[in-house]
């Protein structure tokens, strides 16, 4: 579950809202980018390498912004069952 702190909330709140004054439909778009960014980061949570300061990053793909996220309680089981899948091919 990816959870933001309160003044990442507010910022991304503003984007929006800034993205749609520009242009009508942009920042839904600029929501939309980063509702698929945070289910990836969920997905995929220790992907993006690990910074100093222990914090790891995502950018987004359209817009110049990144979601800065801190891995914590990461479920292993997930990734229990991938080495178990890869023992099945090894051996």
């Amino acid at each position: 579950m990816v959870r933001f702190v309160e003044e990442a909330q507010g910022e991304f709140l503003d984007a929006i809202i800034n993205y749609e004054e520009a242009r009508a439909g942009l920042g839904q778009r600029f929501k939309d980018e980063v509702d698929r960014c945070i289910l990836w980061i969920e997905d995929h949570p220790e992907l993006y390498r690990l910074r100093p300061g222990g914090y790891r990053r995502a950018t987004l793909r359209v817009f110049p912004y990144y979601i800065p996220y801190v891995v914590r309680g990461f479920p292993r089981a997930t990734e229990s069952a991938k080495q178990d899948h890869l023992r099945g091919f090894r051996g």
